[in-house]
């Protein structure tokens, strides 16, 4: 009974690895312009089959005052087979090399806001599933940094 039930749970799990499609989240980067704060989001497509890559992004620069976080219109592009990409929310540096070519998001400021350093989410809704992800956010005025990965939803 044991072993009837250990494969039906493997099936499962595989199962579930082999899913139609796949959304990733960012919860939260930072990404400054005029400030030394860098986010950077990553991909990977670990599949034999190219994938449409959809993201919205949510900008937490509040610009009709405090709780105004509203998506910005959802922008798609490709991640063929077995690629992969990284890219800078907000701003574009030489660095990015061929992420300069993924949409930033639009920057919208109150008027109390002076300092365009800009944070947000993103969410990225994949038609493949075997999207890999990853955040990571480096301070060049204190040379630290942090990364994690992202996992599909």
């Amino acid at each position: 009974m044991m072993k009837k039930f250990a494969i039906v749970f493997v099936v499962m799990m595989l199962g579930s690895f082999v899913a139609e499609a796949a959304t990733l989240v960012v919860p939260f980067f930072r990404n400054g312009i005029g400030s030394n704060v860098r986010g950077v989001i990553s991909l990977k497509n670990t599949t034999g089959s190219d994938a449409v890559l959809t993201v919205t992004y949510t900008s937490a620069v509040d610009p009709g005052g405090p709780g105004d976080f509203t998506d910005q219109a959802p922008f798609t592009f490709a991640l063929v087979a077995n690629a992969s990409q990284a890219w800078q929310p907000v701003r574009d540096e030489n660095s990015e090399n061929n992420g300069k070519t993924i949409q930033n998001m639009t920057i919208k400021f109150h008027s109390t806001h002076t300092n365009p350093s800009c944070c947000g989410a993103a969410k990225i809704e994949s038609d493949v599933a075997g999207i890999a992800g990853m955040y990571a956010e480096f301070n060049d005025n204190t040379g630290s940094g942090f990364g994690h990965v992202i996992l599909p939803q």
